[in-house]
């Protein structure tokens, strides 16, 4: 399991990716953060998924931002209570390749 962050200049925005990643069964929750900095307003959103769904993750945001619009990493989970752990392995899919 992995925390993705996600920084976004707009958030106006932050509906639209939420909307992409939960819609594509990529994430199960996530949640979004403001950040006040002296060069400007920015929009944080984290969630918690599957290590493997990264790339995938990161492709779909790769086509919906230029490349220096946004800000995406990924932090390892090394702990989490089995109840939760299950439920985001039932509410995440790893895709099938065509």
């Amino acid at each position: 399991m992995i925390q993705f962050v996600l920084i976004i200049p707009e958030k106006e925005r932050a509906e639209e990716v939420i909307d992409l990643l939960v819609g594509n069964n990529l994430v199960m929750d996530m949640i979004t953060h403001s950040e006040h900095e002296s060069i400007g307003k920015r929009l944080k959103i984290t969630g918690v998924t599957r290590a493997i769904l990264y790339p995938q993750i990161e492709k779909l945001l790769s086509e919906l931002f230029n490349e220096n619009e946004h800000i995406l990493y990924s932090l390892p989970i090394v702990n989490m209570d089995c109840n939760n752990a299950q439920m985001i392995l039932s509410n995440t899919k790893i895709p099938v390749n065509e």
